[in-house]
């Protein structure tokens, strides 16, 4: 989890930058520094050989590589309603997967009304068609329920701040494959 929590830090630090400006000396020297802070300083070559190649490489469906993007939407929130949920149910949710097992008190026992927010990792208009992509280093990714659930949540968020637009939903793994994620 540590090394792709850390790539997808890469990649949304480097949306807000340009993907273009991947191999300027301003890029390189922030990005040794990265590496460094996470103790990693000895794989920044790696890290920027493999980044140069990912934003160089033609993506299909795209038909354009990252550094070839314009209007980039890095980290767009969205929020959708909560109504009716479990607290229990949430509460388990968290315990699983947040704050690596910190002891703390349950949630109370009740029903959760409200709004709940999120964050597509890269939002993008090309080709008349408004994209999102999902950074992943999980091998097979849509072969995950609940990570292709999350994508059509995305696509849902996309189409509700742009009425009437096409908007297709991919993952973007560690290896550069595009994998599209179908209605």
């Amino acid at each position: 989890a540590v090394p792709g929590n850390f790539l997808h830090d890469v990649l949304e630090w480097l949306a807000g930058e340009g993907f273009a400006r991947v191999g300027s000396p301003a890029v390189r020297e922030q990005l040794q520094r990265r590496c460094e802070q996470q103790g990693q300083g000895r794989y920044a070559a790696a890290v920027q050989t493999w980044l140069a190649a990912l934003v160089a490489t033609d993506l299909p469906p795209l038909g354009t590589a990252l550094s070839g993007l314009e209007r980039l939407l890095p980290e767009m929130e969205f929020w959708f309603p909560g109504d009716g949920l479990d607290a229990g149910q949430v509460d388990a949710l968290c315990r699983a997967h947040l704050l690596d097992g910190v002891d703390r008190p349950p949630l109370p026992g009740r029903e959760l009304r409200g709004m709940l927010t999120g964050f597509a990792d890269l939002v993008f208009e090309c080709g008349g068609r408004w994209w999102v992509l999902d950074y992943k280093s999980a091998p097979q990714p849509e072969e995950q329920p609940g990570l292709v659930e999350q994508m059509n949540r995305y696509r849902d968020a996309v189409r509700n701040a742009n009425p009437g637009a096409a908007v297709r939903v991919a993952f973007l793994t560690v290896e550069g494959r595009v994998v599209e994620v179908g209605e």
